[in-house]
């Protein structure tokens, strides 16, 4: 009897478990993947720095998150497993590639937080384990390849100032959907791109139109700027970047 009964409440531990994750994947409504460019961080006033040992990142979008929202808005901080950066050691080389955190002063610290808050904030939200969210991320990140899609439109990093709508425009013609523009202030005060967002479905991750209420981020123009990994700067250590655990 006693086994028995151990047997259904690890059933019933089970089944509750499966609840759980299946509120938090429907308690939002769509995916808005954030794409940062790095030219925009090495042209801001503190500059772009890497880390020591780690390998240089991809001249291209970074991945910034995966972000859950509803109609609402924002769906944030759901409850779920802490974040554990040795879960995360398989898929290193992409992350290195990818998601990496280049604002300076660098510090071993920058990047594991980030890592940290985008999973404590959105990731628990998706009904996702932790590898599977990261992994998810950067693959849409490489099936979007924005850098690339702009190109087509003769649209590149080159310093040089570019229509808001033009490149908006761009993107729905590469993607059949509105897409968000960010940008921010450079070291001269000049506008610069600083974050592409494309809304996905929550299911399939193909793309939707943002919101009509997301309105763009960017004046009527902008410049793109540049960037090489020969920008970043000197970094700090990496000593123990991976030797413990955030939980």
């Amino acid at each position: 009897m006693a086994s028995n009964a151990r047997v259904v409440a690890s059933v019933s531990f089970l089944l509750a478990l499966l609840c759980v994750q299946a509120a938090a994947q429907t308690n939002f409504d769509f995916y808005a993947l954030g794409l940062l460019w790095p030219g925009s961080v090495c042209k801001k006033t503190a500059g772009c720095c890497k880390t020591q040992f780690a390998p240089s990142p991809v001249a291209d979008f970074f991945v910034t998150g995966l972000y859950t929202y509803s109609a609402n808005g924002p769906v944030s901080k759901c409850p779920g497993a802490p974040f554990s950066q040795q879960l995360l050691q398989t898929i290193l080389s992409d992350l290195w590639n990818y998601w990496q955190v280049i604002k300076c002063p660098s510090h071993p610290d920058n990047v594991i937080n980030f890592w940290t808050a985008v999973w404590s904030n959105y990731g628990t939200c998706t009904g996702m384990d932790e590898v599977t969210y990261f992994t998810t991320a950067v693959n849409q990140r490489k099936n979007f390849d924005v850098l690339n899609k702009l190109s087509q439109y003769q649209i590149a990093p080159n310093d040089m100032f570019y229509r808001t709508q033009v490149v908006v425009d761009a993107l729905r013609w590469a993607y059949g959907v509105k897409t968000l523009l960010f940008c921010s202030n450079d070291v001269d005060g000049k506008v610069q791109l600083q974050e592409v967002f494309i809304c996905l479905n929550k299911i399939t991750y193909q793309p939707i139109d943002c919101p009509a209420s997301w309105t763009q981020q960017c004046p009527e123009r902008f410049i793109f700027h540049s960037f090489n990994v020969n920008m970043l700067g000197s970094a700090s250590p990496m000593e123990g970047l991976l030797g413990h655990d955030s939980a």
